[in-house]
């Protein structure tokens, strides 16, 4: 009996199944008028989003650490035990997609120079995405409006005060207007950084409009950040560098001095044999002796220092370079339309299910 009643139960499952495919079936008319109006919408929505490109490149840093100390650092700091003796990087590769995103670091790519591949504009990147970028439609009565509410509830901005360009402590204040910070906010949007913490791979990733801006701005984008390293690594050996040049050619001049006036007392003393002549002679030899001994061993440090600045110069390895893009990454016009028939059949199905209800409630009320 409990088997038959459990067959019975699965045949009017079966059953209410069937009425249900029949019923959609018979009304499948809704579900095509509902498809095709969200097969135009998509239509008109992925062809009104202008197309965007995008650029990648990937570099390999090379290695910060190595050899047996830095091993025992390394497994040191997992245990949680500091190692006096070990130095660590300010600028870390973990902090690369920081450095890409800051406002210092975006004002620089202001003024990089880019072309569109029409050759129809040739500017600098600022003036291309304020004056030379395409909207959706519906953008601009949403552009409308924000400017009608700015004329309506004008907000103060913040201006230079008198006297800022004073020499003081510290870090100078800069400011900037409203436009640069709209720019900077586009660009951050445009612009991406990602480093694989396993591999230490950075990709660098640069979104435009024009494909062979995309690809200038992530070859600039990868230059700045290059020399942005560089110039922090190598900055205390290049100072380093540039002192005890300075000392070296003070003390070649020196030396130098030293050996004309030696030179020029000897050509005139050349028949002379007093005492005095003789220690005067000795004196001024002496001098040259000292002054070439100090020059030779300040040319000596100068070549150390000039390979402690190679030392510290960091090495980036570009596993993939900027290629300009062929096909558009944005707008994806299938998954749109996927999107948009998706809500379309559920919107369909809703209906439905209200005529459904409906015809129940005037079957009850008859």
């Amino acid at each position: 009996m409990n088997k038959k009643s459990r067959l019975q139960e699965l045949y009017d499952d079966l059953l209410a199944v069937k009425k249900g495919v029949r019923f959609v079936w018979l009304r499948k008319s809704i579900y095509i008028k509902y498809c095709a109006v969200a097969v135009v919408l998509s239509l008109v929505i992925s062809f009104s989003i202008p197309k965007s490109y995008s650029t990648s490149v990937v570099l390999a840093p090379e290695s910060q650490s190595s050899g047996l100390g830095a091993g025992l650092a390394s497994l040191a700091s997992m245990a949680g035990i500091n190692m006096g003796g070990v130095t660590e990087d300010a600028y870390t590769v973990d902090l690369f997609p920081t450095i890409v995103s800051s406002n210092d670091f975006i004002l620089d790519l202001f003024n990089v120079r880019v072309q569109s591949s029409k050759r129809n504009i040739d500017t600098n990147y600022a003036t291309y995405l304020a004056k030379h970028q395409l909207k959706p439609w519906w953008m601009y009565p949403v552009g409308w409006g924000r400017s009608l509410v700015n004329k309506l509830f004008p907000q103060a901005e913040v201006t230079k005060p008198q006297g800022t360009g004073a020499q003081g402590e510290g870090p100078s204040i800069r400011y900037l207007s409203k436009s640069q910070l709209a720019l900077c906010y586009k660009i951050q949007s445009n612009l991406f950084c990602v480093v694989d913490k396993m591999s230490g791979v950075i990709v660098i990733t640069a979104n435009d409009q024009d494909p062979e801006i995309s690809a200038t701005i992530a070859n600039a984008t990868v230059n700045k950040l290059n020399k942005f390293i560089l110039d922090y690594r190598t900055r205390k050996a290049r100072n380093d560098y540039e002192y005890i040049s300075a000392l070296c050619d003070s003390t070649k001049k020196a030396y130098i001095d030293a050996q004309k006036k030696f030179t020029e007392y000897a050509r005139t003393h050349i028949d002379v044999y007093s005492p005095e002549a003789k220690m005067k002679m000795l004196v001024l030899e002496n001098e040259v002796t000292l002054a070439y001994s100090t020059y030779s061993t300040v040319a000596s440090q100068l070549q150390m220092a000039q390979a402690k600045v190679l030392e510290a110069t960091p090495v980036y390895t570009v596993v993939e370079s900027a290629y300009v893009p062929i096909t558009a990454k944005s707008p994806r016009k299938m998954i749109i339309m996927v999107i948009f028939v998706f809500f379309a059949c559920v919107l369909a199905t809703l209906r439905l299910a209200y005529v459904i209800v409906k015809q129940k409630k005037w079957k009850g009320k008859a």
